[in-house]
């Protein structure tokens, strides 16, 4: 009766799909506390430069701008240097495409609504550091939700889906129990 259930349940697309979810989230969770690089504000740049770019670099002093980029002297190594090279040829290349993907996108040529763009960035250049951290949060959440949704390369979903050591078996009974009433709430 056991696997007769659970085939069920592995047959059931919304079932399967909140699984999948559960488990990313968990895997997030576990990557995020023990610290991995994947979640470093380097490494999240580097996915996604434009967005870095329209949150946090175009309010950065110049003083933080040049702490940013300052390379990395603890391994002065020629092949260090030359992958840091190719990295960041790697994200102004990503960051050209992706800028190019954001153009063609609008369309809209209406000179009003670029002198008020040109005006609103003017006046945002200078924000409060409580502003900063609201980008700043919002950009980390991008990344969170990007890697959630299976769209961060070098991740290998497929393994993180089917590894039943990251279900929450709490939060599957607690699921299970709400569509079980939800199912009785339209029986009546």
């Amino acid at each position: 009766n056991f696997y007769l259930k659970e085939a069920r349940q592995q047959q059931c697309r919304y079932v399967r799909e909140q699984r999948v979810k559960n488990r990313r989230f968990r895997a997030m969770q576990q990557m995020i506390s023990a610290g991995d690089d994947h979640f470093s504000e380097e490494s999240m740049r580097m996915r996604n430069p434009l967005l870095y770019d329209q949150l946090i670099r175009r309010f950065q002093s110049e003083e933080e701008r040049s702490t940013a980029e300052r390379p990395d002297m603890t391994n002065c190594s020629l092949s260090n240097i030359i992958m840091e090279h190719m990295d960041l040829d790697r994200e102004r290349n990503l960051k050209k495409r992706l800028q190019g993907e954001e153009d063609e996108e609008e369309f809209d040529t209406d000179s009003e609504d670029e002198d008020e763009d040109s005006e609103r960035t003017e006046d945002r250049v200078n924000l409060e550091d409580e502003e900063k951290q609201a980008l700043r949060h919002e950009f980390v959440q991008s990344a969170y939700q990007s890697f959630l949704a299976g769209r961060d390369s070098g991740i290998n979903y497929q393994q993180i889906d089917e590894d039943s050591n990251l279900d929450d078996l709490a939060l599957e009974n607690r699921e299970n129990e709400e569509r079980y009433f939800d199912e009785d709430e339209f029986d009546e």
